[in-house]
Formats: structure tokens, sequence, C-alpha cells
């Protein structure tokens, strides 16, 4: 005879919640704001550009810098709003297509967020699940059908 499962209560989860012990995970976007407008800015042609635009100073061009300051500009924030608009979407897919656990808590099913997975927490899976933390094998076969 094996002895039920009853999981974590709720003063359990609260207690190693604060205590950091959760199921902490990687963000999956790509690149941060900040990054996207180094990226943009601070290319190899960019860096051409400025070269060739102390150039054309020296040689009495400030017409030319101008039109060149231009474009450069124009180029960048064409490029980093498309980035930030495809970083938008991204983010907004990659929270659709999350996984949800189910977990064990207080002898009741619950379902949560992955980031909701505190250490000794059971995982209930069924075939296709997604495995979203590191854990021990202890697990025990039910047989779904009764």
């Amino acid at each position: 005879m094996t002895t039920p499962l009853i999981g974590l209560t709720a003063a359990e989860v609260a207690e190693r919640q604060a205590r950091g012990r959760i199921n902490r995970q990687v963000s999956e976007s790509n690149r941060t704001y900040g990054e996207i407008l180094r990226e943009n800015l601070f290319t190899f042609i960019n860096g051409v550009f400025a070269f060739i635009s102390v150039i054309l100073i020296f040689l009495g061009r400030p017409g030319d810098v101008v039109a060149i300051v231009v474009v450069v500009f124009l180029n960048a924030i064409i490029s980093i709003i498309q980035e930030i608009r495809a970083k938008r979407q991204l983010d907004a897919i990659s929270l659709l297509s999350r996984p949800r656990v189910k977990v064990l808590r207080d002898r009741q099913e619950v379902i949560i967020d992955p980031a909701e997975v505190v250490e000794g927490d059971i995982l209930l899976l069924a075939p296709g699940d997604q495995i979203v933390a590191d854990g021990t094998s202890g697990w025990r076969w039910t047989d779904p059908s009764g």
C-alpha cells in the first residue's frame, strides 16, 4: 500500500518563495531596448560615415555632413522602430505559448505558471507535458483509467 500524495501547503509555498527557493527561468526575450539602440547606432557603416563626416568638415563641406547625418539617423530610427515592434510581438507570442504546470498542493491539483513552482512541489505530468523544472525522480505510476 502506498501513502497518498499530499503536496505542499500554502504556508510551505509562501515560506519557500520568501527564501528564494523558486523556479527561476531565463527570459526568452532576445535583446533589451538598450541593446537594440546600441546595435543600430554604433554600426561599422555609421563609423565609416562619421569618419567621412570629419574629413568633409576639414574640407569645408558642412552641407554634405548634414546630409550624411540626416540619412544615418533616419536609417537608425527606422531600424530601431522595426526591431522594437518585432521584440514586442515576439514577447507577446512567448507569453501565449508558455506552458502551464499542474502541481499537487494541499491535496488538490492546481494549474500554475512555471515561475510559481517552488522546491518540493509535486509536478503532475501526463504524456506530452513539458517538464519545467529540475527535480528528483520520485515518480509513481497511476493508471488514468482508474
